[in-house]
């Protein structure tokens, strides 16, 4: 959401920094003293090894103060944009669950993964404002190959081949159409 807002300060400290839901206390650790110290130099002996992308960045900013862009740039390109993508997907499944509770829909909808070339609704536009944004955000000035023109997907996926292998623990089996998300189907499922 950050990087959206051309603040990658801000975005790279909350990859770094953010903690809540972390299960490795030693990643807890690391992370609330480097949100405490902001010392990049002293988190590269600290920070835990497995955190991989945490230590490219720090290692980037150990070396050149405040280029929290430059830092964004050492990662794969994929995990770049992943940040973009995920507040995407955010908007897309809110605007989903809408279509779901206002029952006016017909399974054949397309939605707006929201871009700069979107033709959005005031809805839309709305919720982009609740988080400081608009449309255009999403044509990033720094790092501009993370920019998104935005573009459909359908609302609704057949699921295929379905079937419960066991209840407890509880498996799943079936497949979708690419371009679709397990994860979200079984969010549904379980809602």
């Amino acid at each position: 959401l950050e990087f959206l807002k051309n603040n990658f300060a801000g975005g790279v400290d909350n990859f770094l920094c953010f903690s809540e839901g972390e299960r490795d206390e030693e990643a807890v650790s690391a992370r609330k003293r480097l949100a405490e110290e902001k010392d990049y130099s002293a988190a590269l002996e600290y920070f835990p090894k497995h955190l991989k992308y945490e230590r490219i960045l720090i290692d980037h900013l150990s070396k050149y103060k405040n280029d929290y862009a430059g830092a964004v740039n050492k990662l794969p390109r994929n995990l770049q944009l992943l940040f973009i993508h995920a507040f995407q997907s955010y908007l897309f499944n809110n605007e989903l669950k809408k279509l779901l509770e206002s029952k006016k829909w017909t399974g054949s909808e397309e939605l707006d993964l929201i871009g700069y070339e979107s033709q959005t609704t005031p809805e839309q536009d709305l919720a982009l404002q609740e988080f400081g944004l608009t449309k255009e955000s999403f044509q990033l000035k720094t790092l501009s190959y993370l920019s998104s023109r935005g573009s459909k997907r359908k609302a609704f996926v057949k699921v295929n081949d379905f079937s419960i292998l066991s209840e407890d623990p509880l498996k799943l089996r079936f497949s979708l159409g690419s371009g679709s998300y397990a994860t979200v189907v079984i969010d549904y499922l379980l809602e």
